[in-house]
């Protein structure tokens, strides 16, 4: 929570953040949290960008994100994110 307050981040990778730790959530049950367009279709909230955010948070909390299950889904999170520092970050680490 120290790290999150420092932060100025969206409420999704926040939410991210805190499920990852709290109930070692993966990529998929991140998914539970969706959002409801105008058009009343439901799509997730919480998307690679967030998720892979709020791992570097929670590295930099001292959390061992690879003991975390979301861990796995670092393959999944590599292909579908953009080109840039937050992508050679989770390449790295």
């Amino acid at each position: 929570m120290a790290v999150l307050n420092k932060k100025n981040v969206p409420y999704s990778t926040e939410q991210a953040a805190v499920w990852i730790v709290t109930d070692n959530a993966t990529y998929g049950g991140l998914g539970s949290l969706t959002t409801r367009s105008g058009n009343g279709i439901q799509r997730r909230t919480i998307d690679e960008t967030d998720t892979a955010r709020a791992m570097r948070l929670c590295a930099e909390a001292g959390i061992d994100i690879k003991r975390k299950n979301v861990w796995r889904d670092r393959g999944h999170l590599l292909r579908n994110l953009s080109a840039g520092e937050l992508k050679r970050w989770l390449e790295e680490y």
